[in-house]
């Protein structure tokens, strides 16, 4: 079970960093951004987060346990994905992506070290295989989802729909790491 939350976290992860893209032209509009850097901005300050949480959370883990980081970053990623949502500004919009991306890359990090706890070297082939699956398929349906929900419901609902997904997985986890 902590194999699938933490594969779901994973894909959702990935797919909040690509679908909002085809809604950056929107928010871009709304927001009065002329720039086209400032503008593909929006979309990879989600990345550059990718880049900075895993240099603290993956020693964080080792010293705190795993449950604690997971439960902390869901409950930061589910806050700024919030104020994603509810952004009044550019500045503010971009804080907050920052933030999230920091956030969802806790299962990619400590992903590989909660399957390591919790399955011996011979079974994790398999189970590191479904846990692939995340990175994997959310660059490829995300910018799908994305465009259809941008052109739907707007911007904004990408991220709703995202911490919709995000917020059910959370409750059922439980430590692996006891040292």
């Amino acid at each position: 079970m902590h194999v699938l939350i933490i594969s779901v976290f994973t894909l959702c992860s990935n797919l909040a960093a690509v679908k909002f893209a085809p809604g950056a032209a929107k928010l871009a509009q709304e927001f009065g951004i002329t720039s086209n850097i400032v503008a593909s901005f929006t979309v990879s300050i989600y990345l550059l987060g990718y880049v900075f949480g895993p240099l603290l959370l993956s020693s964080m883990s080792e010293l705190y346990g795993r449950l604690v980081i997971y439960h902390v970053c869901n409950a930061f990623y589910v806050a700024f994905t919030i104020g994603c949502a509810l952004s009044k500004n550019t500045a503010m919009f971009l804080v907050f992506r920052f933030v999230c991306g920091c956030a969802a890359s806790a299962p990619m990090v400590i992903g590989g070290g909660t399957i390591a706890d919790l399955y011996i070297a011979s079974e994790r082939g398999k189970v590191m295989a479904v846990f692939a699956l995340g990175p994997l398929l959310g660059p490829v349906i995300g910018p799908v989802i994305g465009g259809f929900v941008t052109e739907r419901l707007g911007w904004r609902w990408t991220f709703w729909i995202i911490l919709a997904l995000v917020h059910n997985f959370g409750v059922d986890l439980s430590e692996t790491s006891y040292i």
